[in-house]
């Protein structure tokens, strides 16, 4: 029988957001950050509250003039090498060259010949401009992460707001042309807004961000190009990561349509499911990836059709044959880690050990010693270790098996997307001190992470009112 952690899995509820009329008058800041602006001149009031530069508003003639923008065709992208950089100034020379040897092997856990943004977004910084202003603001974001400071303090918002606001506006040419290039810068842009936003701990912007990618994913233009082309396909890929993980934290339905039609094929035709090993990670890792989805998407009618997927585990028994040290090392831990949690939700998952918890920690422990770094904090746009070790804590009834789970959260230091450990152990501890945390953790909460948070808060002054799930709740103490 299916446990009622695993349905949970299967099964998520549905929420519904006000809506209204949309203004086409807004400054342009806030429409590439995809808010509602109060139009308020010369600059508006929420890029003020924000801290964010206003760059007004757009005149009738400027949208003509950006459909002449150029367009380039995206397959010689990954020709390009970054021997040359494309920055302006000094300080811009500095990010850039931190974004290449610090934030590219943080976001991807993909060694060099397989990470998308050395092989994809690093080239595309020579043609595109908002591209190049992004990853120049991720940059600066990054390193203000590492090393501890509050990006959100007023002076270092004035450093990250400058490229930030530069490649905002730049954006704005790619959107308007119709073209399967503007659309990939777009999307590239949409990524790096994504980890901007969150290593500055606005969880919520950077949900919107996603959303709006997830809308681009579907624009017509891209439709010719075929979907085994390899830049469309990895952002197809990570949208579809990104969206799940974001999906999990705020509860709600955020995977991109593309993403449904996919499941629904699967289910359908669950039973051509191959059984041949892996011999290559990433071809690993987008299967693994697609299944995890699928085992979201299903639901209890569907478990008899897809029953069969059982099968395909097997496939990944062969990545137990590369050990570290390996240039794929942290890659492979995190797929072995994907798995052993796939296998202790899924009940017809094949040979399933005595106890899948334990399995799935020791893979857990062995990837939190590889990720961790005691000297500085990380950032990674791809990853489930947070999510899952927080899975374990809320489900798991034995206190030994709690306990670990939660000393590995507390060892990390990490946070993965709008996964923060210090805040899911803040999450967690502030649970546990009551008396009743059993039945709290039981609690069917709107809102996700951010709602059962903001519930937490109402009962205690513990939380840090500046904790990014609170304010992604939009959580007021005063």
């Amino acid at each position: 029988m299916m446990t009622k952690d695993a349905l949970s899995l299967a099964t998520r509820p549905k929420f519904r957001r006000a809506s209204g009329p949309k203004s086409r008058m807004g400054c342009i800041t806030c429409k590439i950050r995809h808010l509602k602006c109060d139009e308020e001149r010369p600059s508006c009031y929420r890029c003020r509250k924000d801290q964010i530069r206003c760059d007004g508003y757009a005149s009738p003639k400027s949208t003509a003039k950006n459909k002449q923008a150029k367009t380039q065709k995206p397959e010689s992208l990954s020709h390009i090498t970054i021997t040359h950089l494309v920055t302006d100034t000094p300080l811009e020379k500095s990010y850039f060259h931190h974004f290449y040897h610090w934030t590219c092997k943080q976001l991807s856990l993909a060694p060099g010949s397989s990470n998308f943004w050395i092989q994809h977004v690093l080239p595309l910084s020579h043609t595109s401009e908002p591209v190049k202003h992004a990853i120049t603001a991720v940059a600066a974001a990054h390193q203000m992460f590492m090393a501890g400071h509050d990006p959100r303090s007023p002076q270092h918002m004035r450093v990250l707001t400058t490229q930030y606001t530069k490649a905002l506006s730049q954006i704005i040419p790619h959107m308007s042309v119709d073209s399967a290039y503007s659309i990939q810068c777009a999307l590239v842009c949409c990524l790096l807004f994504i980890a901007f936003e969150g290593m500055l701990g606005r969880y919520a912007e950077s949900v919107r961000h996603l959303r709006a990618g997830n809308r681009l994913l579907t624009l017509p233009a891209l439709a010719c190009l075929q979907m085994d082309h390899p830049l469309t396909r990895k952002l197809n890929e990570i949208f579809s990561i990104l969206s799940h993980e974001a999906s999990n934290f705020m509860d709600e339905p955020i995977i991109p349509d593309t993403q449904h039609r996919w499941a629904a094929a699967q289910i359908r035709g669950s039973s051509d499911t191959s059984s041949e090993p892996f011999y290559d990670l990433d071809k690993a890792a987008y299967e693994l990836r697609e299944l995890n989805l699928l085992f979201t998407k299903i639901t209890k009618q569907d478990f008899r059709r897809v029953s069969k997927l059982a099968g395909g585990q097997d496939q990944y028994n062969i990545l137990g044959h590369l050990k570290p040290p390996h240039p794929a090392a942290n890659q492979l831990l995190s797929l072995i880690l994907a798995q052993k949690f796939w296998c202790m939700n899924a009940y017809f998952a094949p040979e399933i050990s005595e106890d899948p918890i334990a399995d799935f920690l020791d893979a857990a422990e062995l990837l939190a010693k590889s990720l961790t770094n005691r000297d500085h904090f990380t950032f990674s746009l791809e990853g489930d270790l947070v999510s899952s070790l927080s899975f374990v804590v809320r489900t798991c009834s034995d206190t030994e098996t709690r306990n670990r789970a939660l000393s590995l959260l507390r060892s990390l230091n990490r946070r993965e997307g709008i996964w923060d450990s210090r805040e899911i152990v803040q999450l967690h501890e502030m649970t546990l001190s009551l008396d009743n945390h059993e039945s709290w953790y039981e609690r069917e909460v709107p809102g996700g992470v951010p709602g059962y948070m903001s519930e937490l808060a109402r009962i205690s002054t513990r939380i840090d009112s500046a904790n990014s799930i609170l304010l992604a709740a939009g959580h007021n103490n005063t």
